[in-house]
């Protein structure tokens, strides 16, 4: 690998966490959900996106392929200091929300979403009300809250099938909060 290449890590497959993580993944198993027809469309399956042929179409909400730098950098944009180049105006406008209740893929867990992202809700916490972003396959989970000034990014390479941040993430996210 040349040393202007990305550095890339292969997902490596983690069993469902009891509870949720079980019912999702037998829903996405189960033929006839809208959860299946989701997920098997191709199947989606981490190895699928280790493959950098995936990396090249477009594919919403699929295949948006990044590091942790990249993406703390993308959610700088949006809060204050030097790396800011989005209006808090255009900020208010893309995080206002524009669906709320339960999400039929996602075994009816409430989700919330703006124009352009997820925001916070029981299953994607971050920071509060406030906060938007995106979580991803395998327990990733990126976003920005600007009256705090934080972004935040934490990519895994294991393959979590949950709908809802997995302990470490818990923590992760707990620890920030406190700090604040």
């Amino acid at each position: 690998m040349g040393a202007t290449e990305p550095l890339i890590r292969p997902h490596r497959k983690a069993a469902p966490t009891p509870g949720i993580g079980a019912f999702l993944a037998s829903a996405a198993d189960s033929r006839g959900t809208l959860t299946h027809a989701t997920f098997n469309n191709p199947a989606a399956t981490a190895d699928l996106f280790d493959d950098p042929v995936m990396w090249q179409p477009e594919i919403p909400a699929a295949n948006g392929v990044f590091d942790a730098r990249s993406l703390v950098r993308l959610y700088s944009s949006v809060v204050d200091g030097p790396l800011r180049t989005i209006s808090p105006t255009t900020v208010d406008r893309v995080r206002r929300r524009q669906a709320h209740g339960p999400d039929e893929v996602l075994v009816d867990r409430p989700t919330r979403f703006a124009t352009v992202f997820a925001l916070s809700s029981p299953r994607r916490p971050m920071l509060g009300r406030d906060s938007f972003g995106h979580d991803g396959l395998g327990g990733h989970l990126a976003f920005a809250h600007p009256e705090s000034g934080i972004t935040f990014t934490c990519l895994t390479n294991r393959a979590i099938p949950d709908p809802t941040p997995h302990t470490r993430l818990w923590r992760l996210l707990s620890a920030v909060a406190a700090a604040l």
